[in-house]
């Protein structure tokens, strides 16, 4: 039998706009909200340093970074660096592709580098959902953030 879905933590909820009160997790730890993004850390490639820096200020707009889940925003950042930089030096059919001499010939094979770069993207993949980084996650926090700026037009309709 199958664990059942995903719970939701409460944050995520909210902004969904299905917060309703009995679907709330009670016991859920209460983190602080982070009022400032800490130093990056020195793991991170300078295209690792710009996506923490920029996508870290608008998470934490947002609410969602918090201190529980800044490390693995890191990891996220990390993959993702090594993903956008390798693919910038990576880019052509024949960096892709390296030709292998062997006893018995020779042949063509993925070259390790793109592998590098596969994995990375498919990690930061995977990362992306718990930060709401998704393009249907994303839509949702961004009309939720807008229903919150203009309170008075969401009230009258459009």
């Amino acid at each position: 039998m199958g664990q059942g879905r995903k719970q939701l933590p409460d944050i995520v909820k909210k902004l969904k706009g299905s917060d309703r009160p009995d679907r709330m997790n009670q016991n859920q730890p209460k983190f602080p909200r982070m009022i400032e993004l800490p130093e990056a850390p020195a793991v991170l490639n300078n295209d690792g340093l710009m996506i923490y820096e920029s996508l870290g200020e608008t998470l934490l707009d947002v609410g969602i970074l918090n201190q529980s889940n800044i490390l693995l925003f890191v990891a996220f950042c990390n993959e993702f660096g090594i993903y956008y930089s390798g693919s910038r030096d990576n880019n052509t059919i024949e960096k892709r592709i390296e030709t292998v001499h062997g006893k018995t010939g020779s042949y063509e094979k993925v070259s390790p580098r793109h592998k590098i770069i596969n994995s990375a993207f498919t990690n930061a993949m995977k990362l992306a959902p718990e930060f709401g980084l998704t393009p249907a996650s994303i839509s949702k926090i961004i009309r939720m953030k807008s229903e919150k700026l203009n309170p008075i037009e969401n009230l009258l309709g459009d």
